[in-house]
This record gives C-alpha cells, sequence and structure tokens, in this order.
C-alpha cells in the first residue's frame, strides 16, 4: 500500500494490513464528543453496502438466521465480545471509546452499553450536518439533556 506524501506526491511503502471490513477511525477520538459506536455501525454499513443480516454474521459468527434478522444496531446492547470483535474486523483498537463500556460495571442493568436506546440529536448539530459529521456518544447518555456545544435541547 502506498502513503503519498502531500508534497510533491512522493509515495512510501507502509506495511499493509487487511481487514474483513473496512478500517474506518473512530471520529472524534481523544475529545468529549466521540462518535457513538451506533453511528460508527451506521457509517460502516454505508460504506460497505452490506446487509444488516451479512453484517451480524460477521460480527456474531454462529447465530442462527433468525437471530441475525432480528438484529438491530440501534436497539441491540452489544456486548464487549462484540465491540471487541469489531476491533478485529475493522483493524481498530479504539472502538470500545464509543460506548460506556469503562462504566458498565457501574451502569444498572438497564443501561445499554451504547447509550441510550432511542436517539436523540441536537438540532443545531444537525442544521450544519456535512460528509465529516457524526453522532457523538454523549446525545445518547441519559443525563446529558442539551448540547454541549449548542446548549439546545436534544
Amino acid at each position: 500500500m502506498k502513503d503519498y506524501h502531500a508534497a510533491g506526491g512522493v509515495g512510501r511503502e507502509t506495511p499493509s494490513q487487511w481487514t474483513t471490513l473496512p478500517p474506518l477511525p473512530l471520529r472524534g477520538m481523544q475529545t468529549p464528543m466521540v462518535e457513538s459506536l451506533t453511528y460508527y455501525c451506521d457509517r460502516l454499513l454505508w460504506v460497505t453496502g452490506l446487509p444488516m443480516e451479512e453484517f451480524v454474521r460477521l460480527v456474531r459468527p454462529g447465530r442462527s438466521r433468525s437471530k441475525c434478522s432480528e438484529f438491530d444496531v440501534r436497539t441491540i446492547d452489544p456486548v464487549l465480545e462484540d465491540v471487541v470483535a469489531l476491533e478485529v474486523l475493522t483493524g481498530q483498537e479504539h472502538l470500545r471509546l464509543g460506548t460506556l463500556w469503562a462504566l458498565s460495571d457501574i451502569l444498572s442493568n438497564r443501561s445499554s452499553l451504547v447509550g441510550r436506546r432511542r436517539r436523540r440529536w441536537c438540532p443545531m448539530c444537525y442544521e450544519s450536518w456535512d460528509e465529516t459529521s457524526y453522532e457523538p456518544l454523549l446525545w445518547g447518555i441519559d443525563l446529558i439533556i442539551c448540547c454541549p456545544v449548542h446548549d439546545c435541547r436534544l
């Protein structure tokens, strides 16, 4: 794989690592507005064009066909094994940062690892939405009721 530098278009060889799914990086890393794993999965499905059923079979091999058809990224509570499987399939080591896994020992058993089950959003953020935008994990945390950027209700 070639890594081309902006200056002069000169390329240099870099070691390539093949992954089953595209190695999309998690957006907003090392910021309070890190991309949610739910939105990351939506991006993966959009980029790959994979049907949900096939995506589930990759993440959860060995599941029956009926279990795969019931899977919905927006409503599933992914267990840490699912997150680890996604990290392996994409070659991205820090996808768990798009979840609340660090709090999983103290969250109630009614809480979701990825945050709220129902999607919420900031209308001001969506107004300026472009191809680099994403849904931050913060929008899925029940205690957050306002967008930290625009201070409007989610």
